[in-house]
């Protein structure tokens, strides 16, 4: 997880067309860059695959079969996917739902 970048002073100035632009120091330019080189895709998808991992550890997520991740990408309906996964009815789902069916 990245660190929360604070930054300390900004300038506002506007173009004649209306753009706002944010002037900062090149102190602070430089260290947000060099921040951003650390969220390459591979950084971010591996903290992703870590934090789902963990969740799934605590118990506050659960890891899905891939035969309903190829369900899915075939784009069949999410509703029946994990409706048929849990082994319910169409009635049941709605009732658990609080809704008419």
């Amino acid at each position: 997880m990245t660190e929360d970048i604070q930054i300390p002073r900004v300038q506002s100035i506007f173009t004649p067309s209306g753009e706002e632009l944010i002037v900062i120091s090149r102190a602070k330019y430089d260290e947000l860059v060099a921040g951003m080189a650390d969220l390459d895709d591979d950084s971010v998808a591996a903290r992703i695959v870590s934090e789902s991992l963990a969740a799934i550890e605590r118990g506050d997520d659960i890891a899905l079969p891939e035969v309903l991740w190829d369900r899915l990408e075939e784009r069949e309906s999410p509703v029946r996917v994990l409706r048929e996964f849990r082994s319910m009815t169409q009635k049941e789902l709605a009732e658990a739902a609080g809704i008419s069916q």
